[in-house]
């Protein structure tokens, strides 16, 4: 899983995690020398004549020119101070460098997996529920971040362990050995019985975190209805029942992340307890041992939360490999997509005012892809003219419009406009369309920033949000609004009629002055009064504007152009007297 963690990171986040692995390594190295410096002050203490009698101590004592036992171990004293304040001071900014290497990589690999989703084709979104990669932009980040966060605070307090360990059994080897027994036994226990358990429950929890973002999605997306039907306490139940499940498995992982820490606190104060134990049934000069038993105190009072730090770290890992696995695939994937997708160098090419034109299309869905929707279709949308698609529903009609919007890809055939390949040019050809949905999306944002849709403040040209509402005929209803343009339409347009939030949809499309126009069921939804104001609203457009209609209630296409009736897989061109009117 470490592999995964650092094939996921970039080369700048790779030269982060290195220098903070030497940053980790010198506050290692200064919590073992903090720790050994408690061992000359103590001998020197409970037997001040050390200071002539050992090497090292008078060699200290001759270059400093103090031969006065209370002033040398003073000194000491002082000197201890500052090793400590500086080793402190070093590992406060070691963790603010830490901290700010978690929070903002924490933010680019959101923005980065984002990034990717939003790269994706329709398909990819069509397969997907929101609520999962909500989950796996937060929840999965979040659980990456916190598991290479941990890693490095493993490695620290592993170094500051092993270089403890070293200096310990530099100190007495006999003591150590039997602590580092059977602490290695203990951890050995841990890795083999724990370890699959905390994934198992890493995975679940992950699973039931998806399941309860998408039902409490579902409950606020549907209000109204679920309002209107009194059906609040089904959809808590199933959003209750989601969290009961992700909490049962939270709390096993802390349950089984704490349990090793008072015993792995029980073990070194057993063994420690156990070696004085020893020493004494021996007839070892207590004085002798008092030294050497302040060191280990020392260690233990530093060494037992890393310990305890260790067994967390470690429970953690395990438990958040499910996200690590999740976010390292769909990464993998998205590097791969973008290596296999040719980049083009000019981005924005002029596509002309002409015809389009769809030959040999072909197309069947990945779910099914022995059913082919449309098979060898040809059909011509000429410049400024209104062109409807009919036919039954699942005929392909929305399919059709989607291949000529550049949404999907088809599997044979070209979509061209005087020549242009706007496939292979999709940039270009989307800055020409303008398209309006079924159900038009909207923000809980002003009416401004509706019709000027994906642009910043500074960005909307005020004139062309006029224009377009105009257009919409909706100029008048905003005028009478008291922050006009400015009014916010709430929550999907709740401040809003049905023929209002549909006309806010025709202005979007409108805003850029677009030569192509796709209506996709847009007045469906609307009752017949309504619907009539809408078209009438489009049919303004007619001789101005190429527009592709589609539509199931004949009358909203009685003023096409040319008419085309997609069924069976086919597109043949018809009269409006045609077709049938049930």
């Amino acid at each position: 899983m470490v592999k995964k963690v650092f094939l996921v990171l970039d080369r700048h986040q790779k030269t982060r995690v290195y220098l903070l692995l030497l940053m980790i390594l010198g506050g290692a190295l200064l919590e073992t020398f903090g720790v050994s410096a408690i061992l000359p002050l103590v001998s020197a203490v409970t037997d001040p004549t050390i200071i002539e009698t050992n090497k090292y101590f008078k060699f200290a004592a001759d270059t400093l020119n103090i031969h006065d036992s209370k002033l040398f171990i003073l000194v000491m004293a002082i000197a201890l101070i500052f090793i400590y304040a500086i080793k402190n001071v070093y590992l406060i900014l070691l963790n603010i460098a830490q901290n700010h290497f978690y929070t903002n990589n924490l933010r680019r690999l959101s923005v980065r997996l984002m990034k990717c989703y939003l790269s994706q084709g329709y398909l990819f979104h069509a397969d997907h529920n929101v609520a999962e990669l909500e989950r796996n932009v937060n929840r999965d980040v979040s659980s990456f971040m916190y598991v290479l966060n941990n890693i490095l605070q493993l490695i620290t307090e592993s170094m500051v362990c092993l270089l403890l360990t070293a200096f310990l059994m530099l100190t007495d080897v006999f003591t150590t050995s039997l602590l580092i027994i059977m602490l290695a036994f203990f951890l050995t226990f841990f890795a083999l019985v724990v370890r699959k358990r905390l994934k198992h429950y890493g995975s679940c929890s992950r699973e039931k975190d998806g399941e309860k973002n998408k039902f409490f999605l579902e409950a606020f997306g549907g209000i109204k209805e679920i309002k209107a039907s009194s059906t609040e306490k089904h959809f808590l139940k199933k959003y209750e029942q989601a969290y009961i499940g992700f909490a049962f498995m939270e709390q096993k992982k802390l349950t089984l992340t704490y349990i090793p820490r008072p015993l792995m606190e029980s073990l070194c104060i057993c063994g420690l307890l156990l070696f004085m134990a020893i020493k004494i049934v021996l007839g070892t000069d207590v004085n002798t041992f008092i030294p050497v038993m302040s060191v280990f105190a020392v260690a233990a009072i530093r060494m037992l939360p890393s310990f305890n730090r260790v067994s967390g770290y470690l429970g953690s890992i395990m438990f958040y490999k499910s996200s690590v696995d999740a976010l390292y695939n769909d990464l993998t994937e998205a590097d791969r997509l973008e290596k296999e997708t040719p980049v083009s160098r000019e981005d924005i090419i002029n596509i002309p005012s002409a015809d389009i034109v769809a030959e040999h299309i072909s197309f069947s869905y990945p779910a099914r892809p022995d059913k082919k929707i449309l098979d060898n279709v040809t059909v011509r949308i000429p410049c400024n003219k209104s062109v409807a698609f009919v036919g039954p529903s699942g005929a392909g009609k929305t399919t059709l419009a989607d291949l000529v919007l550049g949404v999907l890809d088809p599997q044979g055939g070209t979509v061209t406009v005087g020549g242009v390949d706007v496939i292979k040019n999709r940039k270009s050809w989307h800055k020409n369309i303008g398209y309006i949905p079924q159900s038009t999306f909207l923000m809980d944002d002003s009416i401004r920033a509706n019709v000027a849709f994906g642009l910043n403040e500074d960005e909307i040209d005020d004139n062309k949000v006029w224009d377009a509402l105009n257009a919409a005929q909706l100029s008048g209803f905003v005028k009478e609004q008291p922050d006009g343009i400015y009014s916010n339409i709430g929550d999907k347009g709740v401040k809003l009629s049905g023929g209002q939030r549909q006309r806010i949809g025709i202005a979007r499309a409108l805003y850029n002055n677009p030569s192509v126009v796709v209506l996709d069921e847009a007045t469906s939804a609307l009752d017949n009064d309504t619907e009539k104001a809408v078209m009438d609203a489009i049919y303004q457009l007619s001789g101005k504007k190429t527009m592709i209609i589609i539509a199931h209630r004949l009358t909203t296409i009685k003023n096409c152009d040319i008419i085309y009736e997609i069924k069976d897989s086919k597109a043949t061109e018809v009269k409006y007297n045609q077709l049938n009117p049930s």
